[in-house]
């Protein structure tokens, strides 16, 4: 297992969860339903992995690094509240 691969698949996740994020609360009315895409998007995408393990690998911390993007916009963004 190569530990730089593994260290570049979280970031682009946590950098896709970032971008979901963004798009999604430009077209959303409510960012906490931005912020519901993105998990709705992370855990799916874990999900399709899972049933297709010949091409894929889920990883559960896959779901929680685009979860975490997603996370940091909306902090960043709209605070804690």
């Amino acid at each position: 297992m190569n530990i730089n691969k593994i260290k570049s698949d979280k970031l682009l996740h946590f950098i896709g969860g970032m971008l979901i994020q963004l798009i999604s609360s430009r077209i959303t009315p409510n960012p906490i339903w931005a912020l519901l895409i993105v998990i709705v998007i992370g855990i799916g995408k874990e999900i399709y992995d899972n049933q297709h393990k010949e091409c894929h690998t889920p990883e559960i911390l896959d779901a929680i690094a685009t979860i975490a993007g997603g996370l940091v916009v909306y902090i960043l963004t709209f605070g804690l509240y």
